[in-house]
């Protein structure tokens, strides 16, 4: 009897973990829509301590980007620079420069 229940409780487990890592992928990403409108510019190509990562314009002023979402950065070379681009973004906690910002969500417009 009491293999029966362990068994039970880690199939129960196994089956809970499988719907949670098998979720719709798509009610994900309508979670993460970025809203504000702007323009990825380029690469910040300075060569300095706080240089680096990817200028983009937002509502006037230019920006930089310290690192932008991995898939879209795979998907970049199917574009232009300067792009006009969808952004969810944040001040930077630590900057260096003071212009940094931390993007939480990029599309293509």
């Amino acid at each position: 009897m009491k293999y029966s229940t362990f068994f039970g409780i880690i199939l129960l487990n196994f089956g809970l973990f499988l719907f949670v890592a098998c979720g719709d992928d798509e009610q994900k990403i309508t979670a993460d829509h970025c809203t504000t409108e702007a323009t990825l510019i380029g690469l910040d190509a300075r060569e300095c301590a706080c240089c680096g990562g990817w200028f983009i314009e937002i509502e006037g002023d230019t920006l930089r980007a310290l690192t932008l979402p991995e898939e879209f950065v795979n998907s970049l070379a199917l574009y232009t620079l300067p792009l006009d681009i969808y952004v969810e973004w944040a001040p930077d906690a630590t900057p260096c420069l003071g212009d940094e910002i931390e993007v939480e969500c990029l599309e293509v417009r």
